[in-house]
């Protein structure tokens, strides 16, 4: 057997890169999400304070505790100031942890699109590399019809050994 990464053990050195998980697109599914835009209407969100993280069972390994972040309401450095307290606190405790960061889809922005959904995908996979086990594409890389198809990405990083 050669030597490289091991199954489950995360990046080996600061050059390796985290596991990517990207998302694909159905042929008709822009027919159909606009077919489906035109019977639904969301309601608007009232802008609420910044929560704080949400620890939710993870519905495949009961063991795997899922942690969510909502970043609705913050300026870009204040989401980079939560984002980094709450994923180095999870770098301090032993194990993975799959974090769920909600940064919009840029509904309330002067510019109209998600500005931290670009900036924080960017400054998590800058910042916190040697830790990643996975992260998902950043929300603004998933489009249909120039809409954001979601405004969250997920991100596995490894705490202490």
């Amino acid at each position: 057997m050669g030597r490289g990464k091991k199954p489950g053990k995360g990046p080996q050195n600061k050059n390796d890169e985290p596991r990517r998980i990207r998302f694909e697109i159905e042929e008709d599914a822009e027919e159909l999400f606009l077919r489906h835009l035109e019977q639904f209407k969301p309601d608007k969100v009232d802008a609420e304070e910044p929560k704080e993280p949400e620890k939710k069972a993870s519905k495949t390994h009961k063991a795997t505790m899922v942690h969510e972040l909502d970043l609705h309401g913050l300026r870009l450095n204040e989401a980079q100031q939560r984002v980094r307290e709450v994923l180095d606190g999870l770098r301090e405790m032993a194990g993975m942890h799959k974090v769920k960061i909600i940064t919009g889809k840029g509904h309330h922005s002067q510019r109209g699109d998600s500005v931290l959904a670009k900036e924080i995908h960017s400054f998590v996979l800058q910042t916190f590399r040697p830790v990643i086990m996975e992260i998902e594409d950043s929300p603004d890389q998933v489009r249909l019809a120039g809409v954001p198809l979601r405004g969250h990405f997920h991100v596995t990083i490894l705490g202490k050994r």
